[in-house]
């Protein structure tokens, strides 16, 4: 038997809208809506919903957790060199072209390392996150930036 207490964090999140979504399916089906009608309403194809469905008569819960979720352990399966790699590979290129790095330079990296390389769409979805990640910070930056100079003005109107 599981808790919803027991999953982690994000599972719980996917549970919960998968309960939600499963009970306003059967909410429309009670309205009258055909399958087909209430899952367009609810954009989830007909088959996730018999999937869904199944899966909570089945095991409760449990089957609503995410499989994909449960298999990732939470670890990257990049070496701490090669992210290392992409950090630099941003900062020398923010907007490079990711097939050519990859193919190129990242392959080769590895292969010196001899490290079992990610394939591209890991290593795509991983420089995407980089630059994500950094156009927040720059964002954060910015705004910290513009405080200062507002306290400056501030400080400078009050001495002067």
């Amino acid at each position: 038997m599981i808790i919803l207490s027991d999953l982690y964090r994000r599972e719980c999140k996917v549970v919960q809208n998968r309960v939600r979504i499963l009970d306003q399916y059967t909410s429309l089906k009670k309205q009258g809506y055909t399958k087909q009608e209430a899952c367009q309403k609810l954009s989830v194809s007909r088959q996730t919903i018999s999937r869904w469905s199944t899966a909570f008569r089945e095991r409760g819960l449990a089957g609503l957790v995410d499989e994909m979720s449960k298999r990732r352990s939470g670890k990257s399966k990049m070496s701490e060199a090669q992210v290392d790699f992409l950090h630099k590979a941003y900062r020398k290129n923010p907007s490079p072209n990711l097939m050519a790095l990859h193919r190129d330079e990242y392959l080769h990296f590895c292969e010196i390392l001899q490290q079992e390389p990610i394939s591209y769409a890991t290593f795509r979805r991983a420089f995407k996150r980089i630059q994500k990640n950094q156009k927040i910070q720059d964002v954060r930056d910015r705004k910290k930036l513009e405080r200062m100079l507002q306290e400056v003005k501030q400080k400078e109107r009050t001495n002067g």
